[in-house]
């Protein structure tokens, strides 16, 4: 895990400051990818990073990377994000009956969100109200983080 996540996430990362990217860029650019990759819209995320990326000009590749890291862990998000819907809104709970879906072999994702829509818009409404200060506080990290690097590059012979 810690080759792959330095072959594929840290290293492209610091090259990306390797050749210019500011730190604050880069920062706000994971920070948001980070954000985006745990969002419960499963299949939309690549889109909202697109999206993200030319609305508040981010990096894209950046952004992208630090999205696909995530990408193992966007199915517990999303459950994550659904019981935390229905607890918000006091909906009945249906993460249970989906689990049983798909442990049986009946799960159909687009009659699941035909029939769970709500739970679905619920999970959003949750992921924004967590993904907001999310983004900031990791923005805010990471620039600092990322300052360090550049710095200790621009240091080292």
């Amino acid at each position: 895990m810690n080759k792959w996540l330095k072959k594929k996430v840290i290293d492209p990362l610091v090259n990306l400051l390797k050749q210019g990217t500011t730190p604050s860029k880069l920062a706000w650019s994971v920070a948001a990818g980070l954000a985006i990759g745990t969002s419960p819209l499963v299949g939309t995320s690549t889109l909202v990073c697109i999206a993200a990326g030319f609305l508040f000009r981010l990096n894209h590749p950046a952004i992208q990377i630090a999205h696909l890291a995530l990408s193992p862990l966007q199915v517990p998000f999303l459950f994550f994000f659904i019981y935390a819907g229905e607890k918000l809104f006091d909906q009945p709970h249906v993460v249970p009956i989906i689990i049983q879906e798909i442990k049986s072999g009946s799960f159909s994702p687009f009659t699941t969100l035909e029939t769970y829509w709500t739970s679905f818009w619920h999970a959003g409404v949750v992921w924004v109200l967590v993904a907001i200060p999310l983004v900031i506080i990791l923005g805010l990290i990471l620039s600092f983080l990322f300052q360090r690097i550049k710095h200790s590059m621009e240091t080292t012979p």
